[in-house]
């Protein structure tokens, strides 16, 4: 995975916002993530780093 292709940036922007949600953690519709206590965008950060590797594993058997 390389992480300046455009199709991976846009999935882990989409990532980010659906755990966010799932987390009920609110966010600003402009994108600004400066409000949110490091606490929050850590969880957030680390439930991404969990879901990539099963992501690429999913993907990888459907080939």
């Amino acid at each position: 995975m390389n992480i300046e292709d455009p199709q991976v940036k846009q999935m882990i922007e989409q990532m980010k916002w659906e755990i966010a949600r799932e987390l009920g953690i609110p966010l600003s519709n402009d994108g600004y993530w400066g409000n949110l206590s490091t606490k929050d965008c850590g969880k957030i950060g680390q439930l991404i780093k969990k879901r990539i590797p099963v992501i690429l594993r999913y993907q990888q058997r459907k080939k």
